[in-house]
């Protein structure tokens, strides 16, 4: 392995739409919002790479975020 190479540490989160409302996946709505819990990721040294579409039965319900970081 080259000593220069980084390894990273990689975390998807998915905002989905969920009875009419917008929530993370396994987190409660009411104790984040979306900017809310991307910077505490962020403070964590997470930084988003991608965001593509979330889709359930061919509806796009969401948007899944895919986080990286150095390990």
């Amino acid at each position: 392995m080259f000593p220069f190479r980084s390894r990273w540490k990689y975390q998807t989160l998915i905002w989905s739409r969920s009875e009419g409302r917008w929530q993370w996946e396994s987190r409660p709505f009411d104790q984040y919002c979306k900017d809310e819990l991307l910077n505490e990721f962020g403070e964590k040294g997470w930084e988003v790479v991608s965001v593509a579409p979330y889709t359930k039965d061919g509806e796009v319900v969401g948007h899944e975020y895919l986080l990286k970081r150095r390990v």
